[in-house]
């Protein structure tokens, strides 16, 4: 799913592009409501904490078993389809969310940030995935599932990858860094993690039960540390990704967004 800092990137040209385009200015209460709903969406009620006293065995196993942990509290935060946990790429369904939650949409700009967050994602799964990758057997036919995955393609490079290292800071942890790094070049960010963090007092939940709204402090001190570290690379190419894709990226999830949901937007920020 796309990161942290690119889920907030994506929020402030949101209101952006409402501000110059659709000729929509909110507040700035509603403008830290609606980019807190946007990031709480990746807020989780497990423990990330590693204690020091394990070795490194006992860290990584712990660290596997909470990201499992998390992966599946997500199916359900995303929206994704829980009949779908086995296949190789599993996008989140915003119209499961919309369906569910029509009726908090009125006036609250939280709720339209969180519509945000899980579009991103989508676009981010089935799109720049598909465009970007593909998973294949031995015979290097595509597959859906994950028990049939021999190994991924990866299209920018011509290169044929094993799971483990696609999968790893070597791999596509790697470029989702480096990602950071290049959009943040590009759109730069007005990223206050004290200030996001004092309008926590009025952010509440208006009653969607599949995330803990107190919980956004730690998305909010994560995607600072997030940025810092992006901010302090040097300059690298993106092994997977094609730049011009990921340039594009924001630009083109808001432009589906606005076109997709106008009476939503409406719903929620016009009086």
């Amino acid at each position: 799913m796309a990161s942290f800092v690119i889920h907030h990137i994506v929020g402030e040209n949101f209101l952006t592009l409402l501000d110059k385009k659709l000729e929509i200015t909110l507040n700035p209460i509603e403008q830290k409501q609606f980019l807190l709903g946007n990031l709480v969406v990746d807020s989780t009620r497990i423990s990330k904490e590693i204690p020091d006293n394990l070795d490194s065995f006992e860290k990584q196993q712990l660290k596997r078993k909470i990201a499992l942990a998390i992966q599946e509290e997500k199916i359900k935060t995303h929206f994704r389809n829980p009949n779908t946990v086995d296949q190789t790429i599993q996008a989140p369904i915003p119209n499961r969310f919309i369906h569910k939650y029509y009726d908090l949409f009125d006036h609250n700009p939280a709720v339209l940030g969180y519509l945000v967050h899980l579009y991103t994602d989508k676009y981010f799964f089935d799109d720049l995935f598909r465009a970007t990758f593909e998973m294949v057997d031995r015979n290097n036919n595509p597959v859906i599932y994950d028990r049939e995955v021999d190994h991924i393609h990866i299209y920018k490079t011509g290169e044929n990858q094993s799971p483990k290292k696609f999968w790893s800071d070597r791999g596509m942890y790697r470029d989702y860094t480096l990602m950071n790094h290049y959009l943040l070049d590009c759109f730069h960010t007005k990223f206050d993690e004290q200030d996001l963090m004092k309008a926590t007092t009025y952010f509440h939940n208006p009653g969607i039960e599949e995330v803990d709204f107190e919980n956004i402090g730690q998305v909010l001190h994560e995607t600072a540390s997030y940025i810092q570290e992006s901010n302090q690379m040097k300059d690298a190419k993106l092994r997977i990704f094609d730049e011009e894709k990921i340039r594009s990226f924001v630009p083109t999830v808001l432009s589906q967004f606005v076109d997709l949901y106008p009476d939503l937007i409406e719903k929620t920020l016009i009086r």
